[in-house]
């Protein structure tokens, strides 16, 4: 940005499973800076790219969602 300044979309942290570590390590930043909307958007269009993503809604809330398919892996840590 402009200022220097780091910009402030609510996003905390992002998590990418993807099919390779190279993968994975772009899309997080990128996902970072998108935001979770615009983040779930691009996924429906990507195939073998997963995310869970942990912001701060408009309230300052800390909240997290993630994409459809990201619960399967969580399920099987179980």
């Amino acid at each position: 940005p402009k200022t220097g300044y780091s910009f402030d979309n609510g996003m905390i942290s992002v998590t990418v499973i993807a099919p390779d570590a190279l993968t994975a390590d772009a899309y997080d930043n990128v996902f970072m800076g998108m935001g979770v909307k615009a983040t779930l958007k691009l996924l429906e269009k990507m195939k073998g790219v997963e995310v869970y993503m942990i912001y701060r809604d408009g309230k300052g809330v800390v909240r997290e969602t993630m994409s459809p398919t990201f619960r399967q892996f969580l399920e099987r840590l179980d």
